[in-house]
């Protein structure tokens, strides 16, 4: 894929599966194809998404969008040029009145000086790290999957969490800039509140991008709306790593998809652009 960290990353072909829809319920209707990767650089897998691929642990699949009856496209932000709009700022305000227990509402460009000082603040605190398997974040997914998601408890399994959300097959790479060094690959960025996990982040730090895998949070704190406040702070990491690295100033969203109501929310995030699988471009939203 145009440099010789190809030869790095290793996937094997699973070839087409069909499966029930996940957004509109639809019975075998949902198309992709898909490889099981042994490692990828993450160079490859930034040209890969880019083409319209996505990952759940080490397996990668891009979606069929003629074929299904949902076409997922992947969509982004140009977190460079991102001003937040009144409901987006609006997120950040009700969570900041959460643990300050005060709000101080500023012009757009404060938002992202707010979270900053909000993770700053000895209430609450978001740190990053390499993806790994911990009994502290696995309780946390289960909650979430049983409580938004309706699993049967009996499906989750350490073994099922970590085939999902903590595999990956990217390498990690360190990146060093005028500004300070930082690593790509896969991490779990998390969110507590006096000392207690609230939210999970699953992210690919790649070289042009912050890629949203997946989220989790505790349904006890689904009040502050923290799946949104959680774009506003990767979106801040996005512009806070393109700092080192320039080509780093997307925030991936992953799929978006126009007939499906959940989905629609990421639209609103501007400026934003929609990948043409065909002609490997992004198109503006």
């Amino acid at each position: 894929m145009g440099s010789d960290s190809t030869y790095e990353s290793v996937v094997v072909p699973c070839g087409i599966n069909q499966s029930d829809c996940g957004y509109c319920k639809s019975k075998e209707s949902s198309v992709s194809f898909g490889v099981l990767a042994k490692r990828l650089t993450c160079d490859v897998y930034q040209q890969m998404i880019d083409r319209g691929w996505r990952r759940s642990g080490n397996y990668l699949y891009r979606p069929n969008l003629k074929e299904s009856c949902c076409p997922a496209y992947t969509i982004r932000l140009d977190s460079s040029k991102f001003t937040p709009n009144k409901a987006q700022r609006k997120v950040v305000y009700k969570f900041q009145r959460f643990i300050v227990g005060t709000e101080s509402k500023g012009s757009a460009p404060d938002v992202f000086n707010m979270i900053e000082s909000l993770i700053k603040h000895p209430d609450f605190k978001v740190v990053l790290e390499k993806s790994a398997y911990s009994e502290e974040v696995f309780a946390l997914y289960k909650k979430y999957q049983i409580n938004v998601h309706h699993d049967l408890e009996n499906d989750i399994t350490p073994e099922s969490f970590k085939r999902f959300l903590v595999e990956s097959p990217l390498k990690y790479e360190t990146i060093s800039g005028d500004n300070g060094s930082f690593e790509l690959g896969s991490f779990h960025q998390k969110y507590y509140y006096k000392g207690q996990l609230i939210a999970v982040g699953v992210l690919d730090l790649l070289p042009a991008c912050v890629s949203s895998v997946y989220f989790m949070y505790d349904i006890d704190f689904a009040h502050l709306s923290l799946g949104k406040f959680s774009a506003m702070v990767e979106t801040r990491l996005s512009i806070y790593l393109s700092k080192m690295l320039p080509s780093l100033k997307y925030y991936y969203m992953g799929f978006y998809i126009h007939s499906c109501p959940k989905m629609l929310y990421k639209g609103s995030y501007h400026p934003s652009y929609l990948v043409d699988p065909v002609r490997r471009v992004f198109l503006c939203h």
